[in-house]
């Protein structure tokens, strides 16, 4: 294939890309936000430094940006609330997010609890 015919090709397939989220860091960032409301449920409290690094271990790494952004969203839809302290971003498990954690509720960008064994 000439060099002509690759760059064609190349810029049909840029052009044809969206500024949305692909499928997999949608389902990924749905994956994070279950785990942070998971441990929260279990822990209640704990900082996004912990959070990062949990994450990270359990394959679903993520970085400080990306968490605050999640950890926002989180919070506006009135899942968790945090505050800062020191350096650090300590975050609380609120009502609606332990009745989401441990399946009672959904939301939809959230992913569904796991199934008992």
């Amino acid at each position: 294939m000439s060099y002509l015919c690759q760059l064609t090709s190349y810029n049909i397939l840029m052009s044809n890309l969206s500024n949305q989220p692909d499928q997999f860091e949608t389902i990924r960032i749905s994956h994070q936000a279950r785990k942070i409301l998971k441990i929260l449920d279990q822990e209640r409290t704990t900082n996004s430094q912990i959070l990062c690094s949990w994450l990270g271990k359990i394959g679903l790494g993520i970085s400080h940006h990306s968490l605050d952004d999640l950890l926002d969203r989180l919070e506006k839809e009135e899942l968790v609330r945090t505050e800062k302290i020191d350096n650090f971003c300590v975050v609380h498990l609120r009502q609606l997010g332990g009745e989401i954690a441990s399946g009672i509720e959904s939301l939809e960008w959230i992913a569904r609890p796991e199934l008992p064994d």
